[in-house]
């Protein structure tokens, strides 16, 4: 009888352990975070046996919605997702979750509250900053050690890269904007940059503060001035990154070089180019002549978010978070995928005092939080459409046309949203 009784606590204890194991997704955004995530899971694993990751590949917006109403999503999201489902209750508020007021006061910024919850933990951060061709500023003349501080000035070098002759690696542009990935509401984010230079970053988004209205349609935001500068601009830009790019060595400058792109440098026309001898970095240019004039840039974020699902997963998954943001495991990941800390105790680390970091590092503290939730890309969209007509297609003869054509569509996004 004894024996059966200890057989039968055996496998009383297994069927329980087992019924306490679980299996969670996380969906990172590109092979590099897909690669890094795969390496420290097994480390996650051993501390907790009785939780499983697994590393899945992440979808695009129409998947995902598919995924939510079928129950399916990834557990863990890495990136921006819409505000619909903060507001349909969707996410998990880390608020409630044990241990979340330890990791937010260990927090550099990022954190994105929405009526009085949290549903975003920055896992890393990045912001973007002039790049400049050392080698090109030299052969049109211009000081390589004093790149533009204001938009004028970056017209009037972008004017003199332009009128050079063709070089070793063909035409030579003076600046660059990416106008491929106008058809994505999430280039915005390497404009708006631009665009609230022009206000002193006292309107920095396109809705306002409750979602109600236009921010970007008041006069004191200047966005006819920034619509001008951006036409001016493309006159000494190429068509797009298949005909020339700073990777290519014939653009002089770069207004929206995000820290992550550093590593592509090493893939560069004609062998790595090398910070300080070949390129330089300096914060974007404002449009005040002031000395003590801010330059300000936009701060991005790699999300971590999770759409719930049972008690137990969602405590998996949180339990997840808390390990990738212990300060080694951040650390690791920043060198690894090529992003910014987010974390304190991580700032101070040889690793982002290096000269070709600093710079980023020093942009920390003038930077914009990027809502990790997107609005309403309606908005988005419209005001990247009327940027297109007039900047690039000529569709849009005036920069006033322009500006009348995105707050007209814009406003009838925002009022189709029911907000």
């Amino acid at each position: 009888m004894k024996k059966y009784l200890l057989v039968f606590s055996i496998m009383s204890i297994f069927i329980v352990g087992s019924m306490m194991a679980v299996t969670i997704t996380i969906a990172p955004p590109d092979a590099q975070s897909f690669n890094y995530l795969q390496s420290v899971i097994p480390t996650f694993e051993q501390q907790n046996p009785d939780i499983t990751v697994q590393v899945v590949a992440q979808p695009n917006g129409s998947q995902i919605a598919a995924l939510v109403a079928a129950g399916n999503a990834p557990n863990i999201f890495v990136g921006p997702v819409s505000m619909n489902y903060v507001q349909n209750g969707l996410l998990l508020d880390f608020t409630k979750m044990p241990g979340y007021n330890q990791i937010a006061s260990e927090l550099i910024t990022g954190i994105f509250p929405y009526n009085g919850g949290v549903y975003n933990i920055p896992w890393m951060v990045t912001t973007q900053v002039m790049f400049y061709n050392k080698t090109i500023f030299k052969l049109a003349g211009l000081n390589p050690d004093d790149p533009p501080q204001t938009f004028a000035q970056y017209l009037y070098d972008a004017k003199k890269i332009s009128e050079l002759p063709p070089g070793p690696y063909g035409k030579y542009y003076g600046q660059f904007f990416w106008n491929e990935m106008l058809q994505f509401s999430w280039y915005w984010g390497m404009l708006e940059q631009i665009y609230y230079n022009f206000n002193d970053a006292k309107y920095p988004h396109l809705i306002g503060q409750y979602g109600l209205s236009l921010d970007f349609t008041n006069p004191d935001a200047h966005f006819v001035d920034f619509l001008k500068f951006c036409k001016e601009a493309q006159q000494y830009s190429s068509s797009g990154m298949q005909q020339a790019s700073i990777f290519g060595r014939n653009v002089g400058m770069w207004l929206q070089f995000a820290y992550g792109w550093t590593f592509n440098l090493q893939n560069s026309t004609g062998g790595p180019m090398i910070y300080g001898k070949d390129y330089g970095l300096a914060p974007i240019p404002t449009n005040s002549t002031s000395a003590t004039a801010v330059h300000w840039s936009t701060l991005a974020q790699r999300p971590l978010i999770v759409f719930k699902a049972t008690p137990e997963k969602d405590a998996a998954a949180w339990k997840f978070i808390q390990f990738l943001m212990e300060p080694q495991n951040e650390l690791q990941a920043c060198e690894e995928i090529g992003w910014l800390t987010s974390v304190k105790e991580n700032a101070n680390n040889p690793f982002f005092s290096r000269p070709d970091v600093k710079p980023y590092v020093d942009q920390l503290s003038h930077v914009i939080v990027t809502n990790p939730f997107d609005e309403n890309p309606g908005v988005t969209q419209a005001v990247l459409n009327a940027w297109g007509q007039y900047v690039v297609s000529n569709s849009i003869p005036t920069a006033e046309q322009a500006f009348q054509t995105a707050a007209k569509n814009a406003q009838s996004a925002l009022s189709s949203s029911g907000l």
